[in-house]
């Protein structure tokens, strides 16, 4: 049966003001409201399939992360995974959701109808432009290195890895020492996560080179990368 759109939607709304309010600011209320509305006048019964929650988290995080709410330095802070715990939903189907919405209402680092002041400001300000004419942020590049990749530039990334077999605790712990041992010291570890019985989620903070390499190690080991996402913007 499909559900009354706009119960769905009021609760959506109420979800992701209760968030804003109690961990964030007003400006975040207002921008979330903003892509909440917007996502209705592309399309009227876009909340008509999915669970609230879901698209409550990937609201917020939609918005949260092109507006460095993943950075530590910046206040308010949350990562993907506060975001998710809050809302009783996994990583994996908000960051998902949260990529549809920021595609269908463009919402990047560059669209100032999404951002808040201050951290539009900041992001401006960080700005380069290469020699060869490219606007980048300028913490990719060391001061008498101004050609360093884009590429280079480190993000907390999200894997999905799904495994041949189903996953017991010994296979986790070895697999977590792979990827310690896989990463260079700029590179740093941070979790893995059970998802299901032959999908794991590894976050850790690196770059795209470093997920190269994790998949050319894992082809001898029995997982596979199926997904990529990172708590950053597109």
């Amino acid at each position: 049966m499909q559900k009354n759109h706009n119960t769905a939607a009021d609760q959506i709304l109420t979800q992701v003001n209760s968030y804003c309010k109690k961990f964030l600011d007003k400006e975040y209320t207002d921008i979330c409201s903003k892509v909440f509305h917007d996502l209705l006048e592309e399309n009227p019964t876009v909340f008509d399939r999915g669970r609230e929650g879901i698209w409550a988290a990937a609201i917020v995080w939609a918005v949260g992360s092109v507006n460095f709410l993943y950075d530590k330095s910046f206040e308010p802070y949350a990562s993907l995974a506060d975001v998710c715990i809050y809302f009783n939903q996994n990583k994996s189907s908000v960051g998902q959701k949260s990529a549809k919405i920021r595609k269908l209402l463009n919402i990047d680092q560059l669209n100032p109808e999404y951002q808040t002041s201050t951290h539009l400001s900041d992001f401006l300000n960080s700005l380069v432009v290469t020699p060869d004419g490219i606007i980048v942020p300028s913490n990719l590049f060391e001061e008498d290195d101004i050609e360093k990749p884009v590429s280079d530039e480190r993000k907390e990334y999200l894997l999905a890895l799904r495994s041949s077999k189903s996953i017991n605790n010994a296979a986790l712990y070895q697999l977590e020492y792979l990827l310690k041992t896989i990463l260079p010291k700029e590179s740093r570890f941070i979790e893995i996560e059970k998802e299901q019985a032959r999908t794991v989620l590894i976050t850790f903070f690196g770059t795209m080179a470093d997920i190269e390499t994790i998949d050319d190690k894992l082809k001898s080991s029995g997982f596979e990368i199926v997904n990529i996402y990172y708590e950053g913007p597109e």
